[in-house]
């Protein structure tokens, strides 16, 4: 079953979903998740929001409250666009705090493992935290998470430098507040998946907001896209709560060391304000 999205980017013609459902936790891995260093490897956005989806479904029945307060995704290698199959086990069940894994098998071998840290949403009861805590802000000390600006209208759809395009880019809809895939530097970039994570199913604002974090280290790139890869091995999303609406924002900075490690570090908003933050340690090497 072979599957495109048009350069357009406009995917009604396209396939129906990032991942087609096989039934028993097994999903057939769609040519919306390709990635732009190799069309046979996916982007790792699809597969945060794949483990996701699972850990949350398995969390619910120790409790109805709990929710996905950070997820941390290990690559273990180039993720195959391919059948994958997911199995979830539960190190540390709770009703108020509860950790879950789910290992990702595709092409013979394990190509990710994800871990989500779930925390009871109503420990506080009617007595909200908000209410209590107070936000001060000194000099030289981190500031608050910033309110993102405003949606632009629609933009041109432009890649990295000499590629056209790739699966994941073109099913994604980005519409960028300051730099681009074709800029180096920080960037914001307002973002709307054009395509259900699971076909059948209802993109969820959780999904939406896991589909485009790992792109951070892409849409902030420091270096050439020809001439340099910045690989994440792995990705840690932090959640203050679930996004609302078809649109999520996306910050993101990279800083290079002075060797071939790398460090993105980004935030992710709605239209009401933050909802959480990522980093993503890089492998970065001459292509």
């Amino acid at each position: 079953m072979t599957e495109t999205v048009p350069a357009s980017g406009d995917a009604g013609s396209g396939p129906a979903a990032f991942f087609l459902p096989l039934g028993a936790d097994r999903y057939l891995a769609t040519t919306a998740t390709q990635g732009p260093w190799d069309p046979a490897a996916m982007h790792g956005g699809p597969v945060a929001a794949l483990l996701a989806s699972v850990l949350t479904r398995e969390a619910a029945p120790l409790s109805s409250s709990l929710r996905l307060a950070r997820l941390s995704c290990d690559f273990l290698g180039p993720l195959p666009v391919a059948e994958l199959e997911l199995t979830v086990t539960i190190p540390r069940p709770g009703r108020r705090v509860a950790l879950l894994e789910a290992t990702v098998s595709g092409g013979g071998r394990i190509a990710a493992i994800g871990r989500g840290w779930f925390i009871d949403a109503s420990a506080g009861r009617d007595d909200s935290p908000v209410n209590h805590g107070r936000s001060p802000h000194a000099p030289g000390e981190l500031p608050p998470l910033a309110t993102p600006p405003p949606l632009p209208d629609s933009q041109p759809q432009r890649f990295f430098i000499g590629l056209d395009g790739f699966g994941y880019g073109h099913a994604i809809e980005w519409r960028f507040t300051s730099g681009g895939f074709d800029q180096a530097g920080p960037a914001g970039v307002w973002c709307r998946p054009r395509l259900p994570l699971v076909a059948g199913e209802p993109l969820t604002g959780l999904a939406r907001m896991l589909l485009v974090a790992d792109a951070a280290n892409g849409v902030s790139g420091e270096l050439s896209f020809g001439s340099w890869m910045f690989i994440p091995p792995a990705l840690t999303v932090t959640i203050l709560r679930e996004p609302v609406g078809e649109w999520v924002h996306l910050a993101a900075r990279t800083t290079l060391g002075a060797d071939s490690v790398g460090l993105c570090h980004g935030q992710l908003a709605d239209s009401r304000g933050p909802v959480g933050v990522l980093s993503q340690p890089l492998l970065i090497s001459r292509v």
